[in-house]
């Protein structure tokens, strides 16, 4: 039997016990064997004491976190036997609760669901059910009379469920709901004025202030990957989409359904349902990478060469190689031409003996939706200079936006100051 290690070696325990035989024939047990209580369970090969210790580990690293640990305590043990120590543990018994908070959770994202119950007041899980169906919660609920107080989010299937499972109960959103909800119409506030977005960004994208030693610095311009082409295409779907929304409410506005609206006008029921959503038309958010590059990491050291009259493109191309990149060479050449369009120099013309401007890239704030609604949606003691700044070009170059700004702000102080 296994005991707690001494120092550095293991222990273990030789226990001698005694048997006794039963000499009654109607005896449904013949032997009877002694037991210690105190120092181990019936069949156990480890003492009470060293599974005491073994749990505990268990419950706060788990299995192969607790096995590293359990070797400098001189324990040889498994992740298997941590975790069947851990699963072995008795529940506590539900105590039904006054409060109960209702939500949804993620046995697998995007495929398999369930609903967590917690004990608000003690800030304590005390069910994780296996599905989100209004029925399971029902069940609980009749099972666990007494509560009085639900709060949860705006899903119809447990409002149903607490309106059935226990119908003397309030119901309540709670603060975390509310301030989501605050947030994904605001981000949908900020979608209807991607223009102006892209107005605020120009603004405050803008070159460093130039050293004391009064050298001119020039930036970098603005990488261009659409053609004339490419860019008139895309005006004219752009006009296509305004075109489609403006048709599709005005059949809504005379009675049509969505369907006969996709029937009517050649497009899908999803995209009819998409444009009713929303009665201001949405711009499409550009992609989340927009503008970065495998060259990024590289630039401050091209921009040295560059300054210091290094311009040879295939040379900085083999040197950055060397240093790790992994792109190709047409994106280090396409970055030099964009420093000779900075500093006015001309294609396949030798700058060796020119004096040009330091040439260094400008601040780039990428301003989305999601981006500003965060910084709408932070203290304003965490937000620096540059932030600040950008709420205040938000406000001034939009009333619409102003206003949605001032509201938000309003409610979520208002959120903060009736915590308890």
């Amino acid at each position: 039997m296994t005991d707690l290690s001494w120092a550095n070696f293991r222990v273990t325990l030789k226990l001698d016990v005694r048997k006794f035989f039963c000499n009654n024939p109607d005896c449904q047990r013949r032997i009877f064997a002694e037991r210690i209580t105190d120092v181990a369970v019936s069949w156990a090969r480890k003492t009470q004491r060293l599974t005491q210790q073994l749990t505990a580990i268990g419950l706060a690293l788990a299995g192969n976190a607790g096995v590293r640990l359990s070797k400098y305590f001189g324990f040889q043990v498994s992740r298997n036997t941590l975790l069947n120590l851990v699963r072995i543990i008795p529940l506590a018994p539900i105590q039904t609760p006054l409060i109960l908070g209702v939500d949804d959770f993620a046995f697998r994202k995007r495929h398999t669901y369930g609903t967590i119950l917690v004990y608000l007041e003690k800030s304590q899980p005390i069910a994780l059910l296996e599905d989100r169906e209004a029925e399971t919660l029902i069940e609980w609920l009749k099972e666990h009379p007494g509560v009085e107080i639900v709060s949860r989010d705006r899903s119809k299937t447990y409002e149903k469920a607490v309106r059935q499972g226990a119908p003397d109960a309030i119901q309540v959103a709670d603060r975390f709901h509310i301030l989501q909800n605050l947030v994904e119409a605001l981000e949908q506030v900020f979608r209807s004025h991607l223009q102006t977005l892209k107005e605020v960004e120009k603004l405050h994208t803008g070159s460093p202030v130039n050293d004391p030693s009064k050298v001119e610095v020039v930036a970098v311009p603005p990488a261009s990957n659409q053609t004339q082409k490419e860019l008139s295409k895309a005006t004219q779907r752009r006009e296509r989409r305004i075109l489609i929304h403006k048709q599709v409410w005005e059949l809504r506005r005379q009675g049509l359904s969505g369907k006969a609206i996709a029937k009517k006008l050649g497009i899908g029921v999803t995209s009819v349902f998409r444009y009713l959503r929303h009665p201001q038309f949405l711009e499409r958010q550009g992609r989340s990478d927009r503008g970065r590059s495998k060259l990024d990491p590289y630039k401050i050291y091209i921009l040295q060469q560059w300054n210091q009259k290094f311009c040879d493109k295939k040379k900085l191309f083999e040197e950055i190689k060397k240093q790790g990149y992994s792109g190709s060479y047409d994106t280090v050449a396409r970055y030099t031409r964009r420093l000779r369009q900075a500093t006015g120099v001309e294609l396949r013309k030798r700058i060796i003996n020119q004096p040009l401007p330091q040439v260094t890239e400008p601040l780039r704030v990428a301003l989305t939706p999601s981006k500003a609604t965060r910084l709408v949606m932070q203290k304003l003691n965490y937000l620096d200079v540059n932030d600040q700044q950008l709420i205040i070009l938000l406000k001034t170059h939009s009333h619409e936006l102003a206003e949605a700004i001032q509201l938000a702000r309003l409610f979520y102080r208002s959120c903060q100051t009736t915590k308890t």
